[in-house]
């Protein structure tokens, strides 16, 4: 015996067309239409202009007063970068822009369960990380600055400078690599420090002085009470302050030594001279 489909009770609606129209109705392609009020267009744009989705859903008011705070916000955070007063603005700021990307693209949601909106909104915080603030952030400390704390304040770095005309007494930031042996270990990190020597300056180190060029200056912490060297060529003489550990009569002089010289793949940049209000001093 075969059964029909009666024209009086429709089929029942399985799970794959039950899919299939939860896709047509969220990704509708008319137009570039997600649903009524949301397109690909204006989701695009709310997910890279914090705010900007509030004013896209008609609230216009609502919106320009979003954008404005989202642009103080991030003010702040530049303002005080490394320090936990930025975080908690970048925080704030993160949280306006993912709630107005949510509220945006609820006309989408429309119908939809609860559990499903649970995780299409994370999914849209997670996307505006990926997408907006990692990158920004990578882009940031690798192009442009980068906060760095030494001796309990945060000094901001220029990573625009360059090594060339590097002058003696001048800060810089630098990266000294790890190095482990003789049961001693050097972690890797960064360092802010006064250029010492330049490539072929002469140095020699006697008890409380050390000589550059023959000028005689006061020794720094852990220096060397004896010996000399020739910077070479294309490298720095800087001498990193650490925080050591050590059990034992250790060589630290020689420890150090193994990092002071440093060369240009080592730079990271320089120290700007005002940052907003403060002027870094050291």
């Amino acid at each position: 015996m075969t059964t029909t489909d009666s024209s009086y009770y429709p089929p029942r609606a399985n799970a794959l067309s039950r899919a299939k129209e939860g896709w047509r109705r969220l990704f509708r392609v008319t137009r570039f239409e997600l649903a009524e009020n949301v397109t690909l267009l204006g989701f695009a744009a709310g997910v890279f202009v914090p705010g900007l989705a509030y004013y896209l859903t008609g609230r216009r008011r609502l919106g320009w007063a979003a954008m404005g705070l989202c642009a103080v916000l991030l003010a702040v955070f530049l303002a005080l970068i490394g320090y936990p007063q930025a975080n908690a603005a970048l925080g704030v700021l993160l949280s306006i822009h993912c709630v107005g990307l949510v509220s945006y693209f609820q006309p989408a949601l429309a119908g939809a369960r609860w559990p499903f909106r649970l995780v299409t909104a994370l999914g849209l915080c997670c996307m505006t990380l990926a997408l907006v603030y990692a990158p920004m952030r990578d882009f940031i400390e690798n192009h442009w600055l980068m906060p760095l704390s030494y001796r309990n304040k945060v000094v901001v770095i220029r990573r625009t400078s360059s090594a060339s005309g590097l002058r003696r007494g001048e800060w810089v930031a630098f990266r000294n690599d790890s190095v482990q042996r003789d049961h001693r270990y050097l972690r890797e990190g960064l360092n802010l420090s006064p250029v010492v020597g330049l490539p072929g300056d002469h140095i020699e180190f006697s008890r409380g002085t050390f000589f550059v060029n023959g000028t005689p200056h006061p020794a720094l912490a852990n220096m060397p009470q004896g010996g000399e060297l020739t910077v070479p060529e294309k490298r720095w003489f800087l001498w990193p302050e650490l925080f050591i550990i050590q059990h034992g009569n250790v060589n630290v002089s020689e420890w150090i030594m193994s990092v002071a010289i440093v060369d240009e793949t080592q730079f990271v940049g320089k120290p700007f001279k005002r940052w907003f209000w403060r002027r870094q001093t050291f």
